[in-house]
């Protein structure tokens, strides 16, 4: 499922996140197939439409929606992700696949070395 960032309802997440002075927005959800990231991608395109440099995390590790494509010839050190679905590019950051760091990931404990 695609959500389109021109979106009323898409408008209304962005200016009430803006109205906040919101730097983080988290979207969650219970259980899969709820529209996450669908819904982030949408809230993503709409902060790209009014210039604002956005990261997208993808923290999904039982079905990824996002993965990285080869580098592209850039400026800066981005990683260039792309909805498999959608084929949308963000730059951005998706879960590891593997369960060493997955495990990791999941730690409650976290320090500077990783």
């Amino acid at each position: 499922m695609s959500i389109q960032g021109t979106l009323c309802e898409i408008e209304q997440l962005y200016l009430n996140a803006e109205n906040n002075s919101a730097k983080t927005v988290c979207v969650t959800a219970c259980q899969s197939d709820e529209g996450v990231t669908s819904l982030a991608t949408a809230l993503v395109e709409r902060y790209l439409f009014a210039g604002h440099r956005t990261l997208l995390v993808d923290l999904n590790t039982f079905h990824p929606n996002f993965a990285p494509i080869e580098p592209v010839e850039t400026t800066d050190s981005l990683t260039w992700i792309e909805h498999t679905q959608t084929k949308q590019l963000f730059t951005g950051v998706v879960a590891p696949t593997d369960e060493f760091n997955q495990l990791k990931l999941k730690s409650p404990i976290v320090n500077e070395t990783g």
